[in-house]
């Protein structure tokens, strides 16, 4: 027994994963919240993890506007965690 590398992790670690996955549910649900062009570019930037260039592609749009969306985006999205 002695020579079993156990890892077993420790309970905050796994309160760390629970607050973690609840938060991470929390903001997805915030997001479906935005509006449709708002929610989109945020999920395909942050839970499908898509690059501006990769982004622009799929929604034929330049990769500036990609970028304004997204800041626009993340604007609503904090007033919306901001409310609760």
């Amino acid at each position: 027994l002695d020579d079993m590398d156990i890892d077993v992790p420790a309970e905050q670690d796994t309160l760390d994963e629970v607050i973690g996955n609840y938060e991470e549910n929390r903001i997805v649900s915030k997001i479906r919240e935005l509006s449709t062009p708002y929610s989109k570019i945020l999920m395909l930037r942050y839970l499908d993890q898509f690059t501006d260039k990769e982004i622009s592609d799929l929604l034929g749009i330049n990769q500036a506007a990609v970028r304004k969306r997204l800041q626009r985006a993340r604007k609503e999205l904090k007033l919306l965690l901001e409310e609760g």
